[in-house]
């Protein structure tokens, strides 16, 4: 654990809490950008957030891509993926963040090229 120092003593810090809301707010929140505030997500907001509970709350992770799947579309269709993509939905983001990956996809999804650009696809610089 580490300590920072304030004006009398040392105090313990979480590290994860403080670099995950500065991760939070330089990259943003992908599920509230992305599903939530996006303008052309054409879904109902109370809609989405009742789905992305049930999805948080499910434990098997087929449930949570049918669950995902009937509100978001079939990402697997190229067709439907290309119309998200141009929606700004980012899909796989989206799946990591709310557990739809299997360990093999979040795995993949973590080593991709590019890092944590937070551009899907990216490759990095060339």
């Amino acid at each position: 654990m580490k300590y920072i120092k304030t004006f009398e003593s040392f105090s313990p810090v979480n590290e994860e809490e403080i670099f995950g809301s500065i991760k939070k707010f330089l990259k943003g929140d992908v599920i509230e950008d992305s599903l939530i505030n996006n303008k052309f997500f054409p879904k109902d907001k109370n809609e989405v957030r009742r789905v992305i509970d049930q999805i948080k709350s499910e434990n098997d992770i087929s449930k949570k891509e049918e669950l995902l799947k009937g509100l978001i579309g079939d990402y697997d269709n190229k067709d439907v993926l290309f119309k998200l993509i141009r929606m700004g939905v980012k899909t796989n983001e989206i799946r990591y963040e709310l557990g739809c990956m299997t360990p093999e996809e979040k795995e993949s999804f973590d080593s991709r090229p590019g890092g944590s650009t937070g551009w899907e696809g990216s490759t990095g610089f060339h």
